[in-house]
């Protein structure tokens, strides 16, 4: 950094690093901590306290990330705000993606009549995919299909298995479910475009504010979300979200989803349009 001449300094996420390159700010470069999940939960107060005393400011990604610290560790002393997570609208633009994504559920045969609730984000126990899943079979609802897209736990063979499992259960049974492995960040937008609902349904309670949240919001997707991070600063009820209420099994998921679904065509575009 120093022999690049940079003027500031950004660690995401992991703290530690800010109070191993402390010696920088001697050479005048600002050090700013961005911080995404409570990972403060995991230190000493005097460790956090140490951490803090060499940053210039600190970014968190939602009040409840910002407060959580605070609760744990006293009030802060460095400069503080939070940002929410910003998304290109450039590339997440509904209108951009709108004749791909028609093209894709034709070629799914998912008429315009049906609706697509659809998953996006890390396969990990923490998200509620597995519940998701469950939830969805409980529902089943002919005419809602359900999109998974992320990408595979390579460290959780249990879950992997439960998760191959849940996927061949849910097509033998009929009920329209399809999963799309490591999907390139180019399309993501098309799958958001071609989605009538985004499920998020973390079950970490630790969680900052997942970037599909700002991403289906930009493009005009309510969300079926349950209240963990800073989710519900961003989200409000019936108006572009339905909650997951606690706690969040397959039982709560499903109970969203059927609201959700229950919701009439004119009211999901008004919610559609409240939204953009």
């Amino acid at each position: 950094a120093i022999l690049l001449g940079v003027k500031c300094l950004v660690v995401e996420d992991v703290a530690d690093f800010g109070w191993a390159v402390r010696k920088v700010r001697k050479h005048g470069i600002s050090v700013i901590l961005h911080q995404h999940a409570f990972t403060q939960r995991n230190y000493q107060t005097y460790q956090w306290k140490r951490i803090e005393r060499n940053l210039d400011e600190i970014i968190f990604v939602s009040q409840k990330t910002l407060i959580s610290t605070e609760k744990k560790h006293g009030q802060l002393r460095t400069p503080a705000r939070v940002i929410y997570n910003g998304v290109n609208l450039a590339h997440f633009n509904p209108q951009k993606w709108e004749r791909e994504a028609n093209e894709f559920r034709e070629n799914l045969l998912i008429s315009h009549k049906e609706r697509v609730i659809t998953f996006i984000g890390r396969l990990h126990p923490s998200k509620g995919v597995l519940e998701a899943i469950e939830a969805f079979l409980m529902v089943n609802h002919n005419d809602l299909h359900f999109v998974i897209v992320g990408s595979k736990s390579e460290t959780d063979l249990n879950f992997s298995l439960k998760l191959n499992s849940l996927v061949s259960k849910a097509k033998e049974s009929k009920n329209h479910v399809y999963f799309y492995e490591n999907v390139s960040q180019e399309k993501i937008p098309m799958f958001y475009s071609l989605s009538d609902y985004i499920i998020v349904p973390s079950m970490n309670n630790y969680e900052g504010l997942p970037k599909v949240v700002t991403e289906a919001l930009a493009m005009g997707v309510p969300v079926i979300a349950s209240d963990r991070g800073g989710i519900w600063e961003l989200l409000k009820e019936k108006k572009s979200g339905w909650l997951i209420a606690d706690p969040v099994n397959a039982k709560s998921i499903a109970t969203a989803v059927k609201e959700a679904v229950s919701t009439k065509d004119e009211e999901l575009q008004g919610m559609r349009d409240y939204i953009l």
